[in-house]
């Protein structure tokens, strides 16, 4: 009897050392897919676009004096670049992300990377966020003024990013993530021109990002 009950103890014992070792395992791959070095070049791309894009914008209104004013063509030209630079960046960002995984573990895919970081804990986080984000800025955009989805969407960004600093410990994706709440405060508070918000609060934010790890990684390896 004693015997028996000490075999199913120790059967207890080890299944739980098991599910330990599997969410100490899950913790790891999502510590690792989250790891902002895997981002600072994609990063630093998206800041530098946008900020090229949002000063050639700033200084056509200026020019201009309105946006409306800015000729029909140089807003359609300007507007199909970036499509295609998105188009171009998205499939090469990825790409950069993936080799990034690979020289760190050969054994981190991206698709493993993916499910990672679409766990339940986030999922279930950023999808309602996502949603009712989305829900603001149609609302905006349609019936108040379309520059106020230039903070909504900041925020987005920065909830999201404070989500994965926390879930990951890492202070970085919690730095860009709280800039971007700041600034979209600060821009739907104090209205600025539109290029420059999104300058500021995205622009700033992936550079913020991409600069911050370039540097952790300088000194501290």
């Amino acid at each position: 009897m004693v015997e028996s009950t000490k075999q199913q103890i120790d059967q207890v014992l080890s299944e739980i050392e098991s599910l330990k070792s599997i969410i100490n395992q899950n913790k790891t791959m999502l510590y690792q897919v989250s790891l902002p070095i895997h981002c600072r070049i994609p990063y630093l791309l998206m800041g530098m676009v946008v900020w090229v894009f949002s000063f050639l914008f700033y200084f056509l209104t200026v020019y201009h004096g309105t946006y409306d004013a800015i000729p029909s063509h140089v807003r359609g030209t300007l507007h199909i670049t970036m499509v295609v630079l998105g188009i171009i960046l998205l499939p090469l960002m990825v790409k950069l992300w993936g080799d990034s995984l690979k020289k760190q573990n050969n054994e981190l895919s991206l698709e493993r990377a993916l499910n990672s970081l679409v766990s339940f804990r986030i999922f279930t986080f950023e999808f309602p966020v996502g949603v009712i984000g989305l829900v603001f800025a149609i609302y905006f955009y349609l019936h108040i003024d379309p520059y106020y989805t230039i903070p909504i969407f900041a925020i987005i960004f920065g909830l999201r990013h404070i989500l994965i600093g926390c879930v990951a410990e890492n202070y970085q994706w919690s730095i860009s993530g709280y800039w971007f709440l700041t600034t979209a405060l600060f821009v739907a508070l104090d209205p600025i021109p539109a290029p420059l918000a999104v300058g500021l609060t995205f622009g700033c934010g992936f550079l913020l990002l991409a600069v911050s790890t370039l540097l952790a990684g300088k000194y501290y390896g």
